[in-house]
């Protein structure tokens, strides 16, 4: 069942635009980023929003994460994406918010 104490999102977003999940990570090489990917796509399994895998170390860029999923031998679930951390916070900006309540 997903939301056990090993199955936690770093952030679990309610956006107009859909509720999504993000998981941030820094993998030090491709190497240990293809680890790190095969764990968390098990992890994330019964994940049915919109997920984020966030790679947060930025001399991997997305160019080498779309080399790296093109490549894969099982691929990402369609709802799971990897993506940078510059290219994530470039698409979260352009996003939708919920209006303050307390203004």
């Amino acid at each position: 069942m997903f939301g056990t104490s090993k199955n936690r999102l770093d952030f679990y977003v309610y956006s107009p635009n859909g509720n999504f999940g993000v998981d941030v990570f820094y993998p030090n090489t491709i190497k240990t980023l293809q680890s790190n990917v095969n764990i968390k796509m098990s992890k994330y399994e019964g994940f049915k929003e919109n997920l984020y895998f966030v790679v947060a170390n930025s001399e991997i860029d997305q160019e080498s994460l779309i080399a790296f999923i093109q490549k894969k031998k099982k691929p990402l679930t369609p709802n799971t994406t990897l993506i940078s951390l510059d290219a994530f916070m470039n698409m979260i900006r352009n996003m939708k918010a919920y209006p303050n309540p307390i203004r």
